[in-house]
């Protein structure tokens, strides 16, 4: 019994022997599974560092389109009066001013007036005009921040001075250009304009080019950009003397002749004669008082010799209500 009890014990320790593993393939087995999971977490980070930097050029895109939105929906609704014949320049508001450091991307520093305000009374009739800035001003950090500075009242005389940053509204920060290029009527690019210089006066831009890029880390020179825009001024500078006196109105189209001024003398006689069915200027004013304190001084000795005409005449002014156009 003892012998075969010996025989049976042996026998299941040769089973059991080889029923295990060595040292050797237990190691084996260590090292591919620390080789499978590098390679997998490596793949994992690689993956979620492309994901993060994809995401972060979507965010600096979508930054982008809307800084060039926001700075051409000024400059696509700006406006200027061109200054009459004898008037003090130091006492005419309107500006088209950009001016900024020597830089390929354009001015840095824009003021002019912008049709683009929103009335805040629809019964109350108000101006949709204001005055605007841009002003790229550095940051906390070695970027740029994109401020914007808008006053619905005109200064009382010309004012090329920019307001501060402090009052200015904060649009983006992180860019690291900004520039806006302008176009004159002869095809050059310029970094500078100025309506109130005699080289400029009472002129606007044909178009623009804005430009902005913005820093990919604040702890890098790494750029993303410039992304850039071209938009057009569609409005050309208003003659306000011409408009009144019927001849060539300084709106948006190419400068149509007033037929009234070569018409015959008998066309001109008849139409003497014809009933005024329109609004006029003077009537506009007794409905809405409150428009002597919206027009600028300078037009309201213009207006005062038109009372006797169609209010339509303003209609590219943004001044006459919508019950005085009809």
């Amino acid at each position: 019994m003892t012998a075969r009890r010996q025989a049976a014990d042996s026998a299941r320790l040769r089973l059991a022997a080889c029923a295990g593993f060595t040292l050797l393939e237990v190691l084996a087995v260590v090292l591919l599974t620390g080789i499978v999971i590098s390679v997998a977490v490596n793949f994992y980070l690689n993956l979620s560092n492309s994901s993060l930097a994809a995401m972060e050029g979507t965010q600096r895109a979508r930054r982008a389109a809307l800084v060039l939105d926001r700075v051409a929906r000024d400059l696509e609704a700006s406006v200027l009066v061109k200054k009459p014949d004898g008037v003090d320049p130091l006492l005419h508001p309107w500006l088209f001013l950009a001016e900024g450091d020597e830089s390929d991307l354009g001015a840095q520093r824009l003021k002019f007036v912008s049709r683009g305000r929103r009335p805040r009374s629809s019964t109350a009739p108000e101006s949709d005009l204001e005055m605007v800035a841009w002003i790229a001003v550095p940051g906390a950090n070695r970027d740029l921040e994109l401020r914007r500075w808008s006053s619905p009242a005109l200064p009382p005389g010309l004012d090329r001075s920019f307001p501060s940053p402090d009052g200015a509204d904060l649009v983006a920060a992180g860019i690291a250009d900004f520039g806006v290029r302008l176009e004159d009527d002869k095809g050059e690019w310029l970094a500078h304009w100025d309506s109130s210089t005699l080289g400029a006066s009472s002129q606007l831009p044909v178009a623009a080019e804005i430009s902005v890029s913005f820093f990919k880390r604040p702890d890098s020179d790494e750029r993303d950009g410039p992304y850039a825009r071209r938009i057009l001024l569609p409005l050309r500078p208003l003659d306000i003397e011409k408009i009144v006196s019927g001849g060539v109105a300084g709106g948006a189209g190419s400068g149509d002749q007033d037929k009234d001024q070569t018409g015959d003398s008998s066309n001109q006689a008849s139409n003497k004669d014809k009933p005024q069915t329109c609004v006029t200027v003077g009537e506009c004013l007794s409905r809405h008082p409150d428009l002597n304190s919206l027009i600028p001084a300078e037009l309201r000795s213009v207006l005062a010799g038109s009372a006797g005409q169609c209010a339509s005449i303003f209609a590219g002014t943004g001044f006459a209500p919508a019950d005085c156009l009809q």
